[in-house]
């Protein structure tokens, strides 16, 4: 029997984690009602279900508006893998993310933006010790 690359196991991995990136661009807001994260916006509403498909849940998620950094965390209900997708830098007017990409474009790291990464880090960790990160 042959098996094409389209039909891999290792391609439908890697093309999860793609949308699952594209999705990290998503703003989320947490429904205290049920206890899940919801789309804020109907833009990635398609992919998103597609996701949810795969077993895929936000397990946390982050904007922090004063240093630019932004991240949602992915866990697939089925293979148990935990997914941290880190948004990348969003070029628009004098905003943090513009100064975190000149200080990048400068040979230094954004200090701000790494520290408000860790934080987010460990509340998650603090909040889910059940899933691995």
């Amino acid at each position: 029997m042959t098996i094409s690359v389209n039909d891999s196991c290792t391609t439908n991995i890697a093309l999860d984690y793609a949308k699952l990136c594209d999705l990290s661009y998503a703003e989320w807001k947490f429904n205290q009602g049920n206890n899940t994260w919801e789309l804020k916006t109907e833009k990635y509403s398609a992919l998103w279900t597609e996701m949810l498909g795969n077993k895929y849940i936000v397990k946390d998620f982050i904007s922090d508006t004063q240093t630019g950094f932004s991240a949602t965390i992915f866990y697939n209900n089925e293979t148990k893998k935990t997914v941290i997708a880190i948004r990348g830098v969003e070029y628009y007017g004098l905003s943090s993310d513009f100064y975190a990409a000149m200080t990048i474009a400068d040979g230094n790291a954004p200090t701000e933006q790494f520290r408000s990464m860790v934080n987010f880090m460990i509340a998650t960790k603090t909040r889910y010790l059940r899933i691995r990160l």
